[in-house]
């Protein structure tokens, strides 16, 4: 059952907008399907007809989510490189944070490989707080695209891609405390 808008950071965010420029303000439906980056040209920007056609035309949807999906890698990295500072492991003042995640990705082989070992602890939402999070999509989905939402696809398909992002455990991170005090990171990082 959907409850009732309380807050919303997006919905709150959008009024704040349309009171600051006075203009209509436009949303860009996610779960409309297609490619979000051909969608947003098409969509929202008539003025880029050739790039609209371009977008259309390549398979550019699949490289932006490649390129999200490594990004989400580096986070781990990154937040392993803050952790071992912060534990006084990285002594040498010379190593930068992006030194220490080179350093890092270089000993994996391949950032994502921290997501896909077995014996790595995850922090995830909550059952509570997706069912808080998938409340919110839902009232924001239906505030924002009344019509798609009151269609056959609109709330199935949101609870739905919502299943997927919860399977793929996109609401987790890694857990770096526990990384880190396996394999013997400690004199890894005091060697550098």
């Amino acid at each position: 059952q959907m409850k009732k808008r309380a807050d919303h950071y997006s919905l709150d965010m959008i009024q704040k907008w349309k009171t600051l420029f006075g203009k209509e303000l436009w949303v860009l439906n996610y779960h409309q399907g297609g490619d979000i980056i051909s969608n947003a040209f098409c969509q929202m920007i008539p003025e880029a007809s050739n790039t609209c056609a371009s977008f259309k035309a390549s398979s550019s949807g699949t490289i932006v989510q490649n390129k999200g999906s490594e990004k989400a890698h580096r986070i781990h990295i990154d937040r392993m490189a803050t952790e071992a500072y912060d534990r006084g492991w990285l002594k040498n003042t010379a190593i930068t944070r992006s030194m220490a995640r080179n350093a890092i990705e270089s000993r994996l082989g391949d950032p994502s490989i921290l997501s896909r070992m077995n014996n790595v602890s995850l922090d995830c939402l909550a059952p509570e707080e997706k069912k808080v999070l998938l409340n919110k999509s839902l009232v924001a989905e239906a505030e924002l695209f009344p019509e798609f939402f009151a269609s056959e696809k609109g709330e199935r398909e949101v609870r739905s891609r919502f299943s997927q992002v919860v399977e793929k455990k996109k609401f987790c991170s890694v857990d770096v405390n526990t990384v880190l005090d396996t394999d013997d990171w400690e004199s890894f990082f005091k060697s550098l």
